[in-house]
């Protein structure tokens, strides 16, 4: 499924609000009928977790929606879902990111083993390690407690906010 780039779209706010509502503490969206009945709109993107809202006959990502109803302008960015939930659109849950600020607030790979992002287990030792974009930083540790730890704090020094800690 394609959704247009918002930079593409002539939709304004105005045509946003006649249509829908949005309410920022729950982020979900709705269409108001004639009779004021509160209707929830979109669906669910299966493969990518985002809910989609056709408005004037183009899809949108209800976060990108979110926003420009919020703000009244689009992001200039990606739209950062902090706890990953793609389909939680509340406006505390999003945030403006880089592509790479957006790829370090990502969960654990389906391939690793322990479970716990950026720490593997290798000749009895455990390897904390991160890519602070140039580099990677690895540090080999005792314990498992120790290299979480070890992790955590690196990826808050290089990553800051979009630091995803265990």
């Amino acid at each position: 499924m394609t959704t247009p780039k918002d930079k593409d779209s002539s939709l304004t706010v105005d045509q946003l609000k006649a249509h829908y509502a949005y309410d920022a503490s729950i982020g979900k969206f709705s269409r108001v009928s004639k009779v004021n009945q509160a209707t929830s709109v979109g669906w669910l993107n299966p493969i990518t977790g985002y809910l989609i809202i056709k408005v004037l006959g183009r899809n949108y990502m209800a976060h990108r929606l979110a926003w420009f109803y919020t703000f009244g302008v689009w992001p200039k960015m990606r739209l950062d879902h902090i706890n990953l939930d793609n389909s939680d659109n509340r406006l505390e849950n999003l945030r403006e990111a880089t592509d790479q600020e957006n790829a370090r607030n990502r969960g654990v790979f389906s391939n690793n083993k322990l479970g716990i992002k950026g720490i593997s287990h290798r000749h009895g030792k455990y390897q904390c390690r991160i890519f602070d974009g140039k580099r990677f930083r690895s540090k080999m540790l005792d314990t498992l407690d120790d290299a979480i730890k070890e992790h955590d704090r690196m990826s808050k020094e290089v990553f800051g906010e979009f630091a995803r800690t265990a």
